[in-house]
């Protein structure tokens, strides 16, 4: 398992309340941004700094991208 910042802990802790753990259950950062506690422009960020690290993926759909998590 990959090591996750504290913040990145927060998201992945909202992913995992939001059932956002496969393709067919991926969330919008919005989606991700009403369940953690911290601004939605830093969790786009940590989001992005996830995916890198291989925690989570983003698949890209019509409007936005969605993210699960890889890593649990």
């Amino acid at each position: 398992m990959v090591e996750l910042t504290d913040n990145e802990k927060k998201v992945a802790d909202a992913m995992k309340a939001l059932n956002a753990t496969g393709e067919d259950s991926a969330k919008t950062a919005n989606i991700i941004a009403g369940k953690c506690p911290l601004p939605k422009g830093l969790i786009s960020n940590l989001l992005t700094q996830m995916a890198g690290k291989g925690a989570v993926k983003r698949v890209a759909k019509s409007k936005a991208g969605v993210y699960y998590l890889v890593q649990q």
